[in-house]
């Protein structure tokens, strides 16, 4: 019963960064996963960069959201 509630957590992060996402830009986290999937699969980086993927690419929907 509580494994479905994991998505609730990540909701409340999203919710509470999205002012500083529309401040800074709302579509720069679009451009951290490019960046990380070039430096990562073109240039053969470490695998821990999946790490920041994870999280911006979390951020893409909700930052298109907002735009």
């Amino acid at each position: 019963m509580l494994s479905p509630l994991w998505f609730l957590l990540v909701f409340a992060a999203l919710m509470a960064a999205t002012c500083l996402i529309t401040w800074v830009h709302p579509l720069w986290p679009l451009a951290v996963v490019r960046q990380v999937v070039l430096i990562r699969f073109g240039f053969g980086g470490p695998a821990m960069l999946g790490w920041v993927n994870l999280a911006a690419g979390w951020m893409v929907p909700s930052c298109l959201g907002t735009a």
